[in-house]
């Protein structure tokens, strides 16, 4: 709650408390042990210091971005990812060395990624939200360009469902309330690479919208595919930090009660200044979230694009 209201001086240091297997979402997963912890405080120049990935892939996209401050200490970077992530992350500033999750490497301190807020005393108007800050690789934008084809109209990328139970997950929005919205005025691509069996369905009877599925391997596949469009639109999920990082126009839909890093009441992100946020209503459905996002797209706004 704290971080929800902007107040980072008490909220990072709360936050410490994930570290306490009480209060952990997921006890299942061993707590991690960070020895030759860097204190934030004493100097790490000439030092090699490895950060460590935490929680999801979302979470990592989002704090990587501290890496290029650790790097301004004069230390020798290392940064720990998910396996998906493993290409997309080699384009982080100041990082000497991207490794996979558990990977063994040799360094002289370690330090919890998420944790680096407030080693370096990071406050709501300090967030670094340079844009882009992650690049991706110019071939495989090229690839997917020729796979897509000439452009006629604005191609819009929609992604729709988080991980796991759907009906448990109250990020997700319904494809068949998203598909009834679709204007031909538009080209829309599927960001999803997996899909249940009536979503597919649901797909395979509107060719205007193009699927890949399993063609994207990971986040590099995932993030050229975001470079080719000129506006994504996507509910709190990994995508959405993929986006935003990557600098594309991105328009997320956040339910009743969404994650703390999009703060209140507002419709923009100090995350991510080419994000806008589109809350859901008092009756926790998403029919007018998307009514509003669907408006503005046929007023013109919230898009802007060159054939």
């Amino acid at each position: 709650m704290q971080l929800r209201a902007g107040d980072f001086t008490d909220g990072w240091a709360n936050f410490e408390w994930r570290h306490k297997r009480s209060s952990r979402s997921s006890p299942e997963e061993p707590l991690r042990v960070f020895e030759r912890r860097w204190s934030g405080g004493e100097s790490i120049a000439g030092k090699r210091i490895l950060l460590r990935c935490e929680q999801g892939l979302g979470d990592t996209i989002q704090f990587c971005r501290f890496a290029s401050l650790v790097a301004s200490l004069q230390a020798e970077v290392l940064l720990e990812v998910q396996r998906p992530l493993l290409t997309l992350l080699a384009s982080v500033q100041g990082v000497a060395h991207v490794l996979e999750k558990g990977a063994e490497a040799e360094f002289d301190y370690q330090y919890p990624l998420m944790s680096l807020p407030l080693a370096l005393n990071i406050k709501l108007a300090t967030i670094p939200s340079a844009s882009p800050y992650l690049w991706n690789d110019p071939a495989k934008v090229a690839a997917w360009e020729d796979r897509l084809g000439a452009k006629a109209k604005p191609r819009i990328g929609l992604f729709w469902s988080g991980s796991g139970n759907q009906r448990a997950d109250r990020r997700s929005v319904p494809l068949e309330e998203l598909v009834r919205r679709l204007s031909t005025r538009f080209q829309f691509v599927s960001l999803q690479r997996d899909v249940s069996e009536p979503e597919a369905k649901l797909l395979g009877a509107r060719p205007d919208v193009l699927h890949f599925g399993a063609e994207l391997h990971d986040f590099s596949d995932t993030g050229a595919l975001c470079e080719c469009m000129d506006l994504v639109i996507t509910i709190d999920t990994s995508v959405a930090h993929l986006s935003g990082a990557l600098g594309k126009r991105t328009l997320i839909l956040l339910g009743q009660n969404p994650d703390w890093r999009w703060l209140m009441n507002r419709e923009d992100s100090p995350w991510y200044p080419t994000v806008s946020l589109f809350r859901q209503g008092a009756s926790s459905t998403w029919g007018e979230t998307l009514a509003r996002v669907f408006t503005e797209l046929e007023q013109g706004n919230q898009i802007a694009w060159q054939a």
